[in-house]
């Protein structure tokens, strides 16, 4: 339900590099998606303030897709040398991972 508070766990990670970068936010599917496109509209401003060397961000929310093989909403902003990478899930949908260590 879009009109449920949830917790979240948001990433934004790059082509670039490994850095993957974690964030915590608690609220609405609505904002989360608010989230995700402020923070790649900001970065889509950083690399061209005329957004004419993208090759792809999202022009407003409606762009924040799903994806339900992995149950997270994510966008992207892309020039020619670099792809961010911003995704949101709930942390009620993250898997846990059980393994036990040999001595």
């Amino acid at each position: 339900m879009k009109d449920y508070e949830n917790d979240w766990i948001i990433t934004v990670s790059n082509s670039d590099n490994v850095e993957i970068f974690f964030y915590r936010f608690f609220g609405t599917e609505d904002k989360v998606k608010d989230i995700l496109y402020l923070m790649a509209d900001k970065k889509a401003h950083e690399l061209d303030e005329t957004y004419l060397d993208l090759i792809s961000y999202p022009d407003d929310q409606s762009d924040i897709e799903y994806d339900p093989e992995t149950g997270a909403l994510y966008c992207s902003v892309e020039d020619y040398d670099i792809e961010y990478v911003f995704t949101a899930k709930k942390i009620c949908n993250i898997g846990h991972i059980v393994y036990e260590l040999e001595r």
